[in-house]
C-alpha cells in the first residue's frame, strides 16, 4: 500500500514537472506579450517560482538524480537565456540566470529539507 502510493506521488511529479518544464520553454522564448505572469508578483519572484515549482517536481519524481537535475536544470537556465536572444522582443539577462538558478536550488534544498524531516513526524 505505502509502495503503491510513493510510486503514484513519483508518477504524478514527473508528469508535472515536465508540464512545468513546457510551460517555463514557452514563456521564456515565446514573445513578451504571449508570456504568462501574476500581475500581483515581482517578475524576479515569479521566475524564481517557476524553477522552484519545476527543481521540486523533478527531485520528487525522480530522487536519486538531484545532482542531475542541478546541473540539466543549470544548463537550460543557460540555454533559454541564449534562446531569447532569437525572439524580438525578449533579452536574456545574467541577472535573470541567477534569479532562475536560486529558484532551482531552493526547490531542491526544499524537498531535500522536507524529507530529512520525515522520520521525526512519524514519530509524533
Amino acid at each position: 500500500m505505502v509502495r503503491a502510493r510513493i510510486a503514484a506521488i513519483r508518477r504524478l511529479s514527473r508528469f508535472s514537472a515536465w508540464m512545468l518544464l513546457s510551460v517555463i520553454v514557452y514563456a521564456t522564448v515565446s514573445g513578451v506579450e504571449q508570456r504568462p505572469s501574476v500581475p500581483w508578483l515581482m517578475p524576479d519572484v515569479e521566475r524564481s517560482l517557476a524553477f522552484l515549482a519545476a527543481a521540486a517536481a523533478f527531485a520528487l519524481g525522480y530522487p536519486r538524480q538531484r545532482i542531475a537535475i542541478f546541473t540539466i536544470g543549470l544548463a537550460a537556465v543557460v540555454t533559454l537565456e541564449f534562446a531569447q536572444a532569437w525572439v524580438p522582443t525578449r533579452h536574456g539577462t545574467l541577472h535573470d540566470v541567477l534569479v532562475k538558478a536560486v529558484g532551482l536550488g531552493l526547490g531542491l534544498l526544499l524537498v531535500s529539507g522536507l524529507e530529512r524531516l520525515k522520520p521525526s513526524v512519524r514519530a509524533l
